[in-house]
């Protein structure tokens, strides 16, 4: 009886800890040593000492989402998340405490023990997914042997472009022994594992699909060899903004006939992966541009106008630019952008501008004020 009771006892401990560890709704606050630093100007020591414990919460912040975030996906989003996490820093951290601080040469800097939550950070994070990225995590057996071609992969890059999706991320770009267990476990088709990995490339959507091929058989009575192969297999689609699985599919029964074992195995592994392929796109909703009106109040003249055109242009995402009927008007100018992405991220990138000013953000219309002391247009 005690036995048995200590075999239950180990059973559910380890059921807790295995939720423990993978599941990402349980966060941790982080604990992180880092420095800042700030400039004296006229003397003014506290307002130099307030400005390097900004500038090191800023940094607690910024090493945090470097634990979060793939380290490639933070570089080419650096200036997303320096206008949307970095500059309201200190709303993510729990505390903090100085460690150290003096004044060297003019600068006065600081050693600051942060607490920054992981909960708070994430629910940001979520709103900077990007619906256009996609994260692919495959597994192929062939036989007992681990296909090189990658069949699935193939089959699923090739759909999404058609429907418009571009920007698909490999998932091996992920590095060490903590993101393999987490493909691993993304693998096994686990709802966690899958938010966790799109939360780490900022990508909303997470297909994740595993496709073998087995029971070769070698037909009798052919004047040549022949050979038959069952496949089976199993994708899901995941979208991360609402932490919920989008479609689901399972093969069992497929069958690829070849002159060798291997042929007959590539042959049914084909076979369900067209087929999975054809009944997920179907339930995917195709990237579409969407309009986003831009409106512009304060541009000084007619040369600016067409600067500010061209600019927006060749913003990412906006595949064309029109013009309002109107045109150019000193008051308020409109332009209307076929934008495949949130607007929050045209509203963002149109606030590092210099001398803009945005007033109003939604998701069909963005309203920006020229500075009247703006005298560059980049």
């Amino acid at each position: 009886m005690l036995s048995r009771l200590r075999q239950a006892f180990w059973t559910v401990l380890g059921i807790a800890l295995g939720f423990l560890i993978t599941c990402p709704a349980f966060a941790k606050d982080r604990s992180v040593m880092v420095s800042g630093i700030a400039p004296i100007i006229g003397r003014d020591i506290s307002q130099a000492r307030d400005e390097a414990i900004a500038d090191a919460l800023s940094r607690a912040v910024e090493q945090v989402v470097g634990i979060i975030v793939d380290s490639r996906t933070v570089t080419q989003n650096e200036l997303l998340l320096e206008s949307s996490l970095y500059t309201q820093a200190k709303g993510f951290v729990k505390n903090y405490e100085v460690i150290d601080q003096g004044e060297d040469k003019g600068l006065y800097t600081v050693k600051v023990k942060a607490v920054v939550s992981d909960d708070l950070l994430e629910d940001e994070l979520y709103k900077l997914l990007k619906e256009d990225r996609v994260v692919i995590v495959t597994s192929e057996v062939n036989l007992g042997q681990d296909v090189d071609k990658n069949i699935l992969e193939g089959d699923l890059l090739g759909r999404l472009t058609e429907v418009g999706y571009e920007n698909i991320i490999d998932y091996r770009l992920l590095k060490g022994e903590a993101s393999r267990a987490l493909v691993k476990r993304v693998k096994e088709g686990r709802l966690d594992s899958a938010l966790r990995i799109g939360l780490r490339f900022l990508a909303d959507v997470v297909i994740v699909g595993r496709i073998e091929s087995l029971s070769p058989q070698k037909w009798k009575d052919t004047p040549y060899p022949l050979f038959s192969a069952q496949a089976r297999g199993e994708v899901k689609v995941f979208r991360v903004s609402d932490k919920k699985m989008l479609a689901a599919i399972e093969k069992t029964d497929a069958r690829g006939f070849g002159s060798s074992e291997e042929r007959a195995g590539m042959e049914a592994l084909s076979k369900a992966s067209g087929e999975m392929c054809d009944y997920i796109l179907k339930r995917l909703t195709p990237r579409q541009y969407r309009t986003v009106k831009v409106n512009f109040y304060g541009i000084p003249d007619f040369k600016d106008y067409q600067k500010y055109k061209n600019l927006l242009s060749m913003m990412r995402f906006v595949k064309k630019v029109e013009e309002d009927p109107v045109g150019y008007n000193q008051v308020k100018s409109v332009f209307l952008l076929r934008y495949a992405e949130k607007a929050s991220f045209l509203a963002s990138r149109i606030s590092l501008i210099s001398g803009m000013k945005i007033t109003t953000a939604s998701e069909d219309e963005i309203k920006v004020e020229v500075c009247k002391n703006n005298k560059e247009v980049p």
